[in-house]
């Protein structure tokens, strides 16, 4: 169940353009400081069930945050935007813990990094005091011993602070098991590892949430396939035998199922009797799908299918209990798989002694283990606009028109929100991080554009293999929608087009910057006399990209690539998309210009003053109105272009310009 946001918010995030709005209150006793957009220069922010960490970047250029000390303080970090009345509105994710402040001062950057971390994290580094153990005729069951963990009044826990439980909903066994002298605390175990051991014995989950508790709940699934004369308990989840991608089923009223498949219904909150059991339809927590109107659209997804490891729980009395149980739980979809010699058989056990009641109880303690190692094997990712009110466990659909419609549905595992001027997404992904994580499941931040993608490039073997950074936001969901309408952009093209937007935002950061460069830009000092970073052209089908980069001294008269020139073919037209400049052309004008020449006529088709627009201008901008133009300016047939620099300084400047056109028939 994803965190419950604004109907205005949640329409604006769904929006082709918007205003982003971010802030962190900190608080501590009576003080609070609250930073908007306006100071924060960064925020990178994780979530997963068993941890919560941020990286706030803040402005201190004038020297405010140095004079304070705000460890120690509460950090609430909300995500907004303003809606279409222009009333700002925010979704507050769970609180955190400031536990460090870095003040960082170097030539022309004064600034505060706050690192945060939350709940689970508390949780983590809560030990224990002493060794606890159990009786075998203690009666408090998995739900009384949470409670008591959270609760800081298990007595290994009894010098921690107290964190309130709340249970959202239950499965059949978190009331009902008592695990007795199966469970023990050992000395300095964390109050984390607790918990976690106490929720293998159900399909509850935890999550800290932004009212500072720990919930505990089933979370919604695709369960499993619905079999007929079946016995089925409130919370289980199932899927039709023809599954309609749309709705989950869950069990409302337990009982056994019918003999054949009930009519599913296909409305939210529709229910249909199964013989003694009643089913409920629950829709998605949340779904994406690329370009369409209305709908939350994606930047891109990965998905990865694995085994599930163990595929095989074995639960059984201890042959020293009086009583002897036991129960199993299979995933036969990996379990059965016979790969060749040497491995023979892909079926791992995991086994288990437990203080059992019945058979009944050992196999639904199996089941419940199998489910959380299913889910945790969901493999794949995806990166989409800031989606507001993302947690932990939402189960989420993402539909997939560039590969046929394909969908994905699953649960989240781990989240990741970025934000920094022009960038404003979410990182996800499902199962668990141990799974593969972002670096095996991360959607590259930029495809290859030489030779991954089919792109060639005129200008050096240092060319564009991969390069990551940040995405802009408001540009990509316009190419997803306007251009591909306006200039009939196939998809794969549309991905080139938006591969090459993050590539310009990284040129423009990293390599332009001589008295502060980013990283790439401090490479090519080192290896190169930086005089020439980049003089390229990229080429994708019709698309073509002109980059040009250079540091050159006052000599009062343009600068010529040798790459980034083209000419027209006979029967097209060269359509101009949009240009990027850097940002010293803007603050610069008078010393520091650039234009996009035609050389066959000896005429500008933009002229310099094209170039003293902040960021995208031709198409959109990042600040005033976002709408595209009426008409794109077009180069006819014959006539070659290039891009083209002036510095008139007194000494190296650095500068650069990013120009992207669509080769069109004429």
């Amino acid at each position: 169940m994803a965190r419950s946001i604004h109907a205005d918010l949640l329409s604006a995030q769904k929006d082709s353009s918007f205003n982003v709005k971010v802030k962190i209150v900190l608080t501590y006793s009576a003080i609070t400081h609250t930073y908007e957009e306006d100071r924060i220069l960064s925020i990178n922010h994780q979530e997963s069930p068993e941890s919560q960490t941020a990286e706030v970047v803040l402005d201190d250029s004038d020297n405010v945050l140095s004079a304070l000390d705000l460890k120690g303080y509460k950090g609430v970090i909300s995500y907004g935007l303003t809606d279409a009345n222009g009333t700002n509105r925010y979704s507050a994710a769970a609180p955190l813990l400031v536990k460090g402040q870095l003040g960082h001062s170097s030539q022309g950057v004064l600034a505060s990094t706050l690192s945060l971390h939350g709940l689970p994290d508390r949780l983590a580094n809560d030990k224990a005091s002493e060794a606890f153990t159990m009786e075998a005729d203690d009666t408090r069951t998995v739900k009384d011993l949470i409670t008591a963990v959270l609760n800081a009044t298990l007595t290994a826990y009894s010098h921690t602070v107290n964190i309130t439980a709340t249970f959202d909903s239950e499965d059949d066994l978190i009331d009902s098991v008592t695990p007795r002298d199966s469970f023990r605390v050992n000395f300095n175990e964390s109050r984390l590892e607790a918990l976690k051991r106490l929720l293998e014995y159900t399909k509850c989950v935890m999550r800290a949430e932004d009212d500072g508790e720990v919930h505990i709940f089933v979370p919604t699934t695709s369960g499993t396939e619905w079999v007929a004369s079946t016995a089925y308990t409130v919370n289980d989840y199932v899927q039709p035998t023809t599954p309609n991608n749309n709705f989950t089923y869950k069990c409302t009223v337990a009982g056994t199922s019918h003999s054949s498949e009930p009519t599913w219904p296909t409305t939210a909150g529709g229910t249909v009797v199964d013989n003694t059991v009643t089913w409920t339809a629950v829709a998605h927590d949340y779904t994406y799908e690329l370009a369409a109107s209305g709908e939350h659209t994606f930047f891109s997804k990965v998905h990865r299918k694995r085994l599930v490891l163990p595929n095989y729980v074995s639960i059984k009395s201890h042959p020293d209990h009086p009583d002897s149980y036991a129960g199993t739980a299979e995933d036969t979809a990996s379990s059965d798989l016979t790969p060749p010699t040497p491995f023979s058989s892909a079926e791992i056990r995991d086994h288990q002694y437990m203080r059992l009641d019945s058979n009944a109880q050992a196999t639904a303690i199996a089941e419940a283990q199998l489910t959380k190692h299913q889910q945790d094997a969901e493999a794949g990712s995806g990166l989409v606009p800031m989606n507001v009110g993302t947690e932990a466990y939402d189960y989420v659909k993402i539909t997939d028109s560039r590969q046929n419609d394909d969908i994905r549905i699953a649960n989240i595992g781990y989240l990741e929100r970025i934000y920094m001027p022009g960038t404003y997404e979410l990182r996800f992904g499902f199962g668990t991080i141990r799974a593969g994580g972002y670096e095996g499941l991360l959607p590259p931040a930029v495809v290859g554009l030489m030779g991954a993608t089919g792109a060639t490039g005129r200008g050096g073997a240092t060319g564009i293999v991969s390069v990551t950074g940040g995405v802009t936001m408001e540009i990509l969901r316009k190419l997803a929608m306007d251009i591909e309408a306006a200039l009939n952009t196939a998809a794969r093209e549309r991905d080139w087009l938006a591969n090459a937007v993050r590539l310009n935002s990284f040129l423009i950061n990293q390599m332009s910057v001589v008295s502060s460069p980013g990283p790439l830009g401090r490479v090519m000092q080192a290896v190169s006399d930086f005089n020439d970073l980049k003089d390229q052209l990229l080429e994708f089908d019709n698309w073509k990209c002109f980059i040009y980069f250079l540091r050159n001294t006052a000599s009062g008269a343009w600068s010529t690539p040798t790459n980034a020139v083209y000419t027209v073919p006979t029967g097209k037209k060269l359509v101009c998309v949009f240009l990027w400049p850097y940002h010293g052309l803007i603050d610069d004008p008078t010393n520091r210009q650039a234009r996009f020449r035609n050389t066959t006529d000896s005429t500008d088709v933009f002229a310099p003053a094209s170039f003293q627009s902040e960021g995208f201008v031709l198409t959109w901008a990042l600040v005033g109105d976002l709408a595209g133009p009426a008409t794109f300016t077009e180069v006819v047939a014959g006539k070659t272009v290039k891009l083209e620099l002036w510095n008139n300084t007194g000494g190296n400047r650095a500068m650069g310009v990013v120009m992207i056109c669509k080769e069109m028939e004429a």
